[in-house]
């Protein structure tokens, strides 16, 4: 299936409706990002999806959500907060069966809008304010989610390096708030802040599914209405050029070590040379055949897992890998070795084949998914780009190993993190 970016409908100023006609699938979705600053707020951001989830006036409970859910042929809703570059974003969707698979008077499309309406603008409420024991439940809950990153050691070491690579970034906070301030919400802010978000920061509506583009307009319009509103600052990360690679350890209990590096690009998204970057990363370690995959982990047998990924709102690069704590600097030797194969111009033609099928691969999957597409194209917008996952493919392909070999020489080595039992 090929996958069309779609054009803003303009709802009004900074609320914009994307529609995205896809008809291999039997549902329809409603998605609404509303982004917000990652500032002395954020924990209360990332508190008020989860709230307003609890309940709304005609459904003040999660056992009246569930029975409208059901009356509505099994719809699913979801209320979270998502990072991207230094925005922290609600989010909130609900999924029905597409009308025409259904025998209703009402449209289930339309139903849906009306009840993201209510979701979004009509909370359950006590004494002008958010109730109280929604409130401190659900902070109780987001604060265990936090203090649950560190029972997951990947997560764990992938932040830490994240912190101690970008000291003092708003970008490292973590997207679901500060744990100790969770345990003293202000009642009268958190909804303050709430009040305030959904009636000055910019909207953007995905609409995906087996669907006419006006009606779906026309539908939007009448059920989710949203007012002019400001923008917020675009973020253009400063370029950052190492002078030398810090190196930082941190012990704990663990039973494999975490050996990550990061590195620095300074090529986001909206770079000229993006693509080379992305291609780059799929023959340094971002596949089941690249460099790190069969060098480090299978020949040498130093990971249990080792990969890479890109960073395309920040323009960093980031290695991560499970090994033995004992095996670290040879495991690090190795992983620099195949950034200066690579530099060297030591790429093959199964390298390079191996690495556009496995990224297409995955840009096939984004096509498949109605939830990949919208997270696709959402992220692009906020990422400034607009291109297709067809486009992309074309530029991977054009990519040369000369150009994956100037891409090599200019990543620079920051910051080496460890996580140890010794």
């Amino acid at each position: 299936m090929r996958m069309n970016v779609p054009e803003p409908i303009v709802l009004a100023k900074n609320v914009n409706l994307y529609v995205m006609p896809c008809s291999i699938f039997k549902t329809t979705s409603i998605n609404v990002f509303i982004p917000t600053e990652l500032d002395d707020d954020y924990t209360y951001h990332a508190l008020i999806p989860n709230v307003l989830a609890r309940g709304t006036v005609s459904y003040p409970d999660r056992k009246a959500i569930k029975r409208h859910l059901q009356d509505l042929y099994g719809a699913t809703v979801a209320a979270d907060v998502r990072k991207y570059g230094n925005k922290q974003v609600m989010s909130f969707g609900v999924g029905v069966i597409d009308d025409q698979y259904i025998q209703s008077e009402d449209s289930l499309l339309e139903q849906a809008a009306r009840f993201l309406r209510q979701l979004i603008f009509e909370p359950t409420t006590e004494n002008g304010l958010f109730r109280q024991d929604y409130v401190v439940q659900e902070a109780y809950n987001l604060k265990q989610q936090i203090l649950s990153i560190i029972n997951d050691k990947a997560e764990y070491s992938a932040m830490r390096l994240n912190r101690e690579m970008n000291p003092g970034k708003v970008f490292t906070k973590c997207v679901f708030g500060d744990a100790d301030e969770l345990d003293n919400i202000d009642e009268n802010r958190l909804f303050r802040v709430y009040k305030s978000i959904i009636a000055n920061n910019p909207v953007d509506i995905f609409v995906a599914g087996d669907v006419d583009v006006a009606r779906v307009t026309e539908i939007i319009k009448n059920n989710l209405v949203f007012g002019d509103r400001g923008s917020l600052p675009e973020y253009i990360p400063e370029p950052v050029y190492p002078t030398e690679v810090k190196y930082r350890q941190e012990k704990m209990d663990v039973k494999q070590g975490k050996l990550n590096i990061g590195y620095r690009t300074n090529m986001t998204a909206q770079h000229e040379d993006y693509c080379k970057l992305l291609m780059f990363n799929e023959v340094f370690g971002g596949g089941l055949n690249s460099k790190l995959f069969m060098n480090v982990r299978e020949k040498a047998s130093l990971c249990y897992t080792v990969y890479s990924a890109v960073d395309k709102f920040n323009g960093q690069l980031f290695v991560y890998t499970g090994i033995e704590t004992a095996n670290y600097q040879k495991a690090y030797d190795i992983i620099k070795e195949q950034l200066q194969a690579i530099i060297d111009g030591d790429i093959s033609d199964f390298e390079m084949e191996a690495a556009v099928k496995e990224y297409r691969t995955r840009l096939k999957a984004v096509n498949d998914s109605m939830a990949q597409m919208v997270n696709f194209c959402y992220s692009n917008i906020l990422a400034g780009v607009r291109i297709s996952t067809e486009e992309q493919e074309q530029k991977i392909r054009s990519v040369t190993k000369a150009d994956i070999v100037d891409i090599a020489g200019r990543i620079a080595e920051d910051t080496v993190f460890f996580l140890t039992n010794n």
